[in-house]
């Protein structure tokens, strides 16, 4: 499993630089395709390219660890308002005559309808379903089953250790009840279960900060 890890840490490297490269590249082309421009200019778009560039990649970094819903939104969105912008700038055409002014609020109300489109899937991605071939935005579980955490491991603790190492990678779950068992030893009148149920609370609480957990709340009552 170490290999496999250094492999694919090599690979995204690799990738990363040649993703650079390219954007150093894509600057050079712009540069040479603008005219009659100060020479500070012409650096200035090879270097906002440039740092375009080394932004995505540093926003990959940060994010190591992206849930697939979450991707599939932002993807869907990108489309969908891409879409919507095109069918905007064909309704457009008659009433604003083309040329600059034109294209600056094509570009405009087509970042802003992307950011809607994106931000309305991100919210209703857990209930919101296309038909084809898109069918819902829900993770299939392949290889690791996720785990459900019942209140005797939360008030443990070592689950929380364990994540923080970046070992375990499956999904954790956890029944809602158990939240309420948690809150209820907390309030408990005994001193030692009160401060089981208060240490329990601030287990779950590590979990749910920890942006490389996939912690998942099931809303199902205890039978």
């Amino acid at each position: 499993m170490a290999d496999r890890f250094r492999i694919e840490n090599i690979a995204l490297l690799v990738v990363r630089f040649v993703f650079i490269l390219v954007a150093a590249g894509l600057g050079v082309q712009m540069v040479r395709s603008i005219e009659e421009q100060p020479v500070w200019v012409l650096w200035l778009i090879f270097a906002g390219v440039l740092l375009l560039g080394l932004a995505t990649v540093g926003a990959d970094m940060a994010f190591r660890h992206k849930r697939l819903d979450v991707i599939s939104a932002v993807y869907f969105g990108v489309i969908i308002g891409m879409f919507l912008t095109y069918v905007l700038r064909l309704a457009l055409i008659p009433v604003v005559p083309e040329g600059r002014l034109f294209d600056r609020i094509v570009l405009v109300l087509g970042m802003c309808i992307c950011y809607a489109c994106i931000s309305v899937l991100l919210q209703t991605k857990d209930d919101f379903r296309f038909i084809i071939p898109y069918v819902e935005f829900s993770k299939e579980v392949k290889g690791f089953k996720p785990f459900i955490l019942d209140t005797s491991v939360v008030i443990d603790g070592r689950i929380a250790d364990v994540v923080e190492t970046e070992v375990l990678d499956s999904q954790l779950i956890m029944p809602r009840f158990v939240i309420h068992e948690l809150q209820g030893i907390a309030d408990s009148s005994d001193r030692l279960r009160r401060s089981r149920g208060r240490r329990g609370l601030d287990i779950l609480n590590r979990l749910r900060k920890n942006s490389n957990v996939d912690l998942q709340i099931y809303d199902h009552e205890d039978p």
